[in-house]
């Protein structure tokens, strides 16, 4: 289970699509080498190997949609020249925690001033916040002890839990610690101090988990186990090409850190397939990825440099998807995208992109994704019948001028192959007409609009009667005699 599955990565990437890429947004970091990043808003903090903290500002330019960004502040914790370890955003109170040599500070979001104390006693283990709850807590470990905190205007100690040893990740939601030991998952209610222990992981297989919208996602080898905050399964598993290094979540993809292969793995929750790879730029060696819930920025650094992996535009999934004929998928995106929304609106924004996506494919000649496209957003027929010229009925009363004729599709495509890839022009006009003949057939069946209906069957009875490409004449006639005989009488034959 620990290595790459070459099998299963040649399936994988033959149904990828391209949802993120990642940017270089600082290209040389000064005062210090990273160890550590997170952000908020349009904050970027990074915390270095030599114990100083450095803030970056980070505004996109308006006009050019690219990011600018200055050194704000570089601020020594005073611990001396050690490893900054963690970084820890508290949002609702604007503070910062910080993890250095074995002890914690608390700065300021904005100023990196100190902003309070938390007790505790150097050898400090990993610290981690709750989410989705009312109150604020924080809590750390020290001691194979869980130290528990609750902020009322500063931090106060509420109790302690008794761990099972040293844990190597914590993640907390809704009153439940999952901790991830050396060898074993155990999750910890918080309120009745139970333990409940998940399942055991090999010796030589590192704990991983991160918090998953309302589930913990973790890390078994290569597979991935979503669990409730009570510790049931839940959704399907994911199958990583190894252990991932490090998670972070942007609904609804989870992107995995592979260090062994160099490369970034993003993969559904929906459906828990594999979407992407993304491999190292430059072969940098990548140490930290974190992120703050929320966060503007989905971070990646090396030592000196800072990157971002950034979200490509929904209509270019929606489109990936629509070519692979992943109809399903295509629309779980997009209900996953607009479910916040009512459901009016919902459906509105789902028609839009599906639209945009339909005809952007139309106009590249990637003709099977448009026309699943056009079936899925109801396309009005017409105003695809539209773009072929000589099959527009003479009589009809609906006028449409469409932005790009097939001829004129079909001729830039050809011009723009080569070699092995020379496009038939004329072949693929004959493409477009197939399916353009079970598009109208799906929405004849489908649709009791007397002026759509005649449009349409005028149309297929004229593509029906065309030579240029293959139809069996016995069923050719079956369907024409079909369509006369549902009562459409005044089907025009004559151009």
């Amino acid at each position: 289970m620990g290595g790459p599955n070459p099998s299963n990565k040649s399936n994988a990437n033959q149904s990828l699509i391209n949802a993120f890429e990642i940017q270089t947004l600082i290209p040389k970091v000064e005062g210090g080498k990273i160890h550590t990043i997170t952000s908020w808003e349009d904050k970027i903090y990074i915390g270095t190997d030599d114990g100083h903290i450095i803030l970056y500002n980070v505004q996109e330019h308006e006009n050019t949609g690219k990011f600018l960004f200055q050194m704000d502040k570089r601020v020594n914790l005073g611990f001396g020249k050690k490893l900054v370890d963690q970084l820890l955003v508290i949002r609702d109170i604007g503070k910062l925690v910080v993890r250095c040599d074995g002890n914690l500070a608390i700065l300021n979001l904005f100023t990196l001033e100190t902003a309070g104390s938390i007790q505790h006693k150097k050898g400090v283990g990993l610290i981690v916040s709750e989410r989705a709850s009312q109150s604020i807590r924080i809590a750390f470990e020290h001691k194979q002890k869980l130290f528990l905190f609750e902020y009322t205007g500063s931090f106060q100690f509420v109790k302690s839990i008794q761990l099972d040893g040293t844990p190597l990740i914590l993640e907390w939601y809704n009153g439940t610690i999952c901790v991830g030991y050396s060898d074993e998952y155990v999750l910890y209610d918080t309120e009745t101090l139970e333990a409940i222990p998940m399942f055991k992981l090999e010796p030589t297989h590192k704990p991983m988990v991160r918090l998953i919208e309302q589930e913990f996602l973790l890390a078994r080898d290569d597979l991935g186990i979503f669990v409730t905050d009570k510790g049931l399964p839940i959704r399907g598993h994911i199958l990583w090409s190894c252990t991932p290094d490090s998670l972070e979540f942007r609904a609804p993809y989870v992107i995995s850190m592979q260090l062994r292969n160099s490369w970034f793995e993003i993969h559904s929750i929906l459906n828990q397939n594999l979407v992407q790879r993304i491999p190292f730029p430059d072969k940098k060696e990548f140490r930290v990825t974190d992120s703050y819930e929320g966060s503007k920025f989905l971070l990646v650094a090396s030592s000196s440099v800072v990157y971002m992996i950034v979200s490509k535009a929904l209509e270019g999934q929606v489109k990936s998807l629509l070519e692979q004929k992943k109809i399903s998928d295509a629309l779980d995106l997009l209900s996953e995208q607009f479910k916040k929304e009512k459901p009016e609106v919902a459906k509105r924004k789902t028609r839009g992109v599906l639209v945009d996506a339909a005809y952007s494919l139309f106009h590249s000649a990637s003709f099977e994704g448009a026309f699943e496209g056009f079936q899925l957003a109801e396309v009005d027929p017409r105003d695809v019948i539209a773009c072929f010229p000589s099959l527009i009925p003479s009589e009809s009363s609906y006028k449409t001028k469409p932005s790009k004729t097939i001829q004129e599709i079909v001729q830039s495509a050809a011009q723009n192959s080569t070699g092995s890839h020379k496009i038939d022009a004329d072949k693929l006009i004959v493409r477009a007409k197939i399916l353009l003949l079970g598009f109208l057939s799906e929405v004849t069946s489908n649709t009791k609009d007397p002026n759509i209906l005649k449009d349409s069957n005028t149309v297929s009875v004229r593509l029906l009667l065309d030579k240029s490409f293959n139809v069996d004449q016995l069923l050719a006639d079956e369907k024409i005699e079909e369509i006369l005989n549902e009562g459409n009488s005044l089907i025009t034959l004559q151009n």
